[in-house]
């Protein structure tokens, strides 16, 4: 018995060793197909090959944070280099929010900045992500260039989102302006992406997700909601979030699925039961699968 911890030790060092030689060897083979597109242009073929091994890495081993956001941003300058600039964008914010690197941040927001800024037409966007470097790689040799050459008239994001948030509805054709809650989203964004321990980036998050719901963006309040719940579970907005993303599955038709919506409802409840939207939830819970002329007969019947 006494030799149980000996044999415990080694057990957990020959498996991490096996892992680490796994790790490796993937790695390896990944290499190697990064070694044969460089040589050449890259086909379509290869491209989504590359893509689809990299996402599979992603999954097989998702807290080496270094290699995958080294891949996603591999794969964004292919997509960049393909002419395809909203995909390397959606790749460089997927590197930046799941695998954040400090030695590669920086790179990743500015050329993401310059996307935007000079390929995509969305300066109001664009400035917001220089901007947002300038802020979070304050010692970084690109700064003071980027603020006297580009962001000279630019007021910051704060600034930026409160001027969207005025115009978020359109008085005269009254609607919501389509363009300006897009614009709202991705600058809230690039904000958090660029300084995810800022106390400000879930606060923003969650408003953005609010924003998408409004234009019917419903995926996009999904995957905000859920950045906000699984990325800062302490604060005050993780709870809501949580009990939004039951409700879009309860009731968006795209996206509803009702195991799913009461798996996200009872697990608010469970976690958050001081939750001002704690009642709510109960009762959307009780009522998950009924018509509304049942819980409407329900009602009358508990008033007779």
């Amino acid at each position: 018995m006494r030799n149980l911890p000996i044999i415990f030790t080694m057990l957990v060092g020959l498996f991490l060793v096996s892992c680490q030689e796994e790790t490796n060897s993937d790695l390896e083979a990944l290499k190697a197909l990064e070694a044969a597109i460089e040589s050449d242009t890259p086909t379509e073929a290869q491209i989504e090959e590359l893509s689809a091994k990299y996402m599979a890495y992603a999954e097989k081993h998702p807290e080496d944070h270094d290699s995958n956001s080294k891949h996603l941003q591999t794969l964004a300058r292919i997509q960049f280099e393909q002419g395809r600039f909203s995909g390397a964008v959606k790749l460089l914010k997927e590197a930046l929010r799941d695998h954040y690197v400090a030695e590669r941040a920086a790179a990743q927001m500015q050329f993401m900045a310059t996307i935007y800024k000079d390929h995509m037409n969305n300066p109001v966007v664009g400035n917001s992500a220089y901007w947002a470097f300038t802020e979070a790689f304050s010692d970084h040799s690109m700064k003071q260039k980027i603020q006297d050459s580009l962001l000279v008239n630019y007021p910051g994001i704060p600034s930026t989102l409160d001027s969207l948030r005025a115009q978020l509805y359109d008085e005269e054709n009254a609607r919501i302006d389509y363009s300006k809650a897009n614009q709202f989203i991705d600058v809230s964004e690039v904000y958090a992406l660029a300084m995810p321990d800022n106390p400000e980036s879930a606060g923003m998050i969650a408003e953005a997700a609010k924003v998408a719901g409004y234009v019917n963006a419903h995926g996009r309040a999904l995957d905000l909601y859920n950045w906000v719940y699984t990325r800062y579970p302490d604060h005050p907005k993780a709870g809501q979030s949580l009990f939004m993303m039951g409700f879009i599955h309860d009731n968006e038709e795209e996206y509803r699925d009702k195991d799913k919506a009461k798996e996200l409802y009872e697990k608010f409840i469970a976690n958050y039961p001081e939750d001002d939207f704690a009642d709510d939830a109960t009762f959307l819970l009780q009522n998950l699968n009924k018509s509304d002329e049942e819980i409407l007969n329900a009602f009358e019947g508990e008033g007779e």
